[in-house]
């Protein structure tokens, strides 16, 4: 028995359908890179900054003290550097500011934990 189609409408040929399942393809490899980007740690829930301008300050000083230690940024120092693992510590820097943390001890936190700090800033 011929399977039977309202009238007017044909069944799609079997080439209209690799064409749909190709561009259905594309587009999912596509929307799934652009997902990828806009997940990256630096961009996934954690800020860049705070509202208070002198946490702020206290975070550029504190990382100006220190070279990004990624490997690739070619030692940028690490208030200028705009890498993820850059931007990470950052964030460390800024958490131990809010939780009440003397500048000294997160330099020596940072230091401990990733290097990177500045020969000539070095007391």
């Amino acid at each position: 028995m011929k399977p039977t189609h309202p009238p007017g409408n044909k069944a799609p040929s079997p080439a209209m359908i690799v064409l749909a399942i190709i561009v259905g393809g594309v587009a999912l490899v596509f929307a799934l890179s652009l997902l990828k980007q806009n997940l990256t740690p630096s961009s996934a829930g954690s800020t860049e900054s705070t509202a208070d301008p002198a946490v702020e300050a206290r975070v550029k000083i504190i990382a100006g003290r220190f070279s990004c230690t990624c490997g690739s940024c070619g030692g940028e120092p690490l208030d200028h550097c705009t890498c993820d693992t850059a931007a990470g510590i950052r964030q460390e820097i800024r958490e131990g500011l809010l939780a009440g943390r003397s500048s000294d001890q997160i330099i020596a936190d940072v230091n401990r934990t990733h290097g990177g700090l500045r020969e000539e800033l070095v007391e």
